[in-house]
């Protein structure tokens, strides 16, 4: 699987029976394909902590602080795209406090006051052949949905489009999820921000 073949199932589903041979080829369903694949796909991998895209590392501070309000910064991976845990814990259950923004240098950094980092994120999956089948379909049918509107004007299209898109995204999330059983550092009802808010 490629990216060239995810377009032509995509083109395929809005009804187009041209086939591209390369996604960088000068036809205009290739130019249209260009312009959606990537912002498809990315937007794709953050709406949901798949497998296949999760990566861990330990994030080394940078030599200067931040400006104001927090004691460390960690330059996060280029390729990140989600944040799913942080020093051992769910990132939003987590009760070490963080924020991600723009770094001194480019790219993102993670702001906190613990002294260390270690990270389980989303990386930017580029190469197709690591998808999972399902998030290829689900892929499939919302970038289909995205380029319909320039090749075709048929409204009916493009809500069959929307509801499968939507259908298939149901589909892999809930496949994916019953893949994946995190290690359980300490139950929430038992943690020290849980009692603190709901404890005698």
């Amino acid at each position: 699987m490629n990216d060239t073949q995810i377009c032509n199932l995509a083109l395929a589903e809005v009804g187009d029976s041209y086939s591209i041979t390369d996604i960088n080829e000068t036809s205009n369903q290739a130019a249209v394909c260009r312009l959606f694949f990537g912002p498809t796909r990315d937007a794709l991998l953050r709406m949901h902590p798949w497998n296949f895209a999760r990566t861990l590392a330990a994030l080394s501070a940078l030599s200067t602080e931040p400006v104001f309000g927090w004691g460390y910064q960690y330059q996060l991976p280029a390729d990140f795209i989600r944040l799913v845990e942080f020093n051992g814990l769910d990132a939003w259950q987590t009760e070490d406090d963080f924020q991600i923004a723009n770094g001194p240098s480019g790219g993102l950094v993670l702001l906190t006051d613990e002294d260390a980092a270690s990270v389980v994120y989303l990386k930017r999956v580029t190469d197709a052949n690591l998808f999972d089948p399902l998030f290829v379909e689900a892929l499939t049918l919302r970038l289909a949905m995205r380029i319909c509107t320039k090749l075709t004007k048929d409204d009916g299209i493009k809500d069959r489009l929307t509801r499968e898109a939507k259908e298939a995204m149901a589909r892999a999330r809930q496949t994916d999820a019953n893949e994946s059983r995190p290690r359980r550092v300490g139950m929430w009802e038992d943690s020290d921000l849980a009692m603190g808010r709901f404890g005698e």
